[in-house]
């Protein structure tokens, strides 16, 4: 048996992503998407339960971008 608590915070990554377009929003990719923090890293927002919450209040705080994307836009920026 799946843990309520999985199968909503699925559901809510899964309406997020479909609200972001489900592309990356550099190069369109739909594989491995993930989100980032515009305004700085957040470590409440790392990942999980806590970041779809961020996203659900800030989503303009936020742009979905495939990992690499995601790896190399924080590369640039000097976040790990």
């Amino acid at each position: 048996m799946v843990a309520k608590s999985t199968v909503y915070y699925h559901q809510k990554r899964a309406g997020l992503l479909e609200a972001f377009g489900g592309r990356c929003q550099n190069c369109g990719s739909t594989e491995r998407l993930e989100f980032h923090h515009l305004h700085g890293y957040n470590e409440k927002h790392r990942g999980g339960m806590q970041q779809v919450y961020g996203v659900l209040r800030a989503p303009d705080s936020f742009l979905l971008l495939c990992r690499d994307c995601h790896e190399e836009l924080h590369a640039i920026e000097g976040i790990r």
